[in-house]
């Protein structure tokens, strides 16, 4: 009956908004939204030992054992 007087249906709508919401699912899964706030935690840092104190803010921990000053573990708290 909507198609008869030119109104889309509703459920297209829900469709498209389901598979959007799909997509963004499967793009933010948990290790990237990590990698997102690291990335943003690291591009506010002005060193490492400010970097280490701002991991908290994101509810992360960090264990660094350095190994040729490589980070080795982050953790979630």
């Amino acid at each position: 009956m909507a198609l008869e007087y030119g109104i889309q249906p509703l459920k297209k709508t829900l469709d498209s908004k389901y598979k959007a919401y799909e997509k963004y699912k499967k793009e933010m899964t948990f290790s990237n939204e990590i990698k997102q706030g690291l990335d943003f935690l690291i591009s506010q840092s002005s060193s490492f030992e400010d970097f280490k104190n701002k991991l908290p803010l994101l509810n992360l921990q960090g264990d660094f054992f350095t190994n040729s000053g490589k980070l080795k573990k982050i953790c979630h708290l």
